[in-house]
């Protein structure tokens, strides 16, 4: 039931607010995001109400968020996520093709390395347990 979903989250808020207002803690209420994850349904809109600083203020449901550089979605299917390192990928590629007739190849192995390597390691432990698609792209892309 949508309302009794509705009623536990404003409860989870309004408590995680009391906590860290006794812990001397803020928190930025406009950075607040709601991701109702749901694979097998398109997730409604969900308008959450709650009170910060004597304030109403209204929390919209949002289709994705990006947590310490993942984009995670609804349907956790990391097709935001493979086009993020994708793209973040070949502008590194893109850049280092700038130099590839000024230095050793060695350098430039060293140079793709650590600049175009990371993007595909950062946060694979977790992609590839849940996504096998997202691993054949990745092994299509590094060959």
């Amino acid at each position: 039931n949508l309302n009794q979903l509705k009623k536990k989250i404003e409860q989870v808020i309004t408590t995680a607010q009391k906590w860290y207002q006794e812990n001397s803690m803020k928190n930025n209420i406009s950075k607040t995001e709601i991701l109702m994850v749901n694979p097998r349904k398109n997730n409604e809109k969900m308008k959450i109400n709650i009170q910060h600083e004597g304030k109403k203020i209204t929390i919209e449901t949002v289709p994705y968020i990006k947590v310490l550089g993942i984009f995670i979605d609804s349907k956790l299917n990391w097709s935001k996520q493979v086009n993020a390192v994708r793209n973040k990928s070949m502008d590194s590629v893109r850049n280092l093709h700038r130099v590839n007739q000024l230095i050793p190849m060695k350098h430039r192995r060293t140079l793709y390395t650590s600049l175009v390597t990371p993007h595909f390691s950062y946060a694979v432990a977790l992609q590839t347990a849940t996504n096998t698609e997202f691993c054949s792209e990745i092994n299509a892309w590094t060959k």
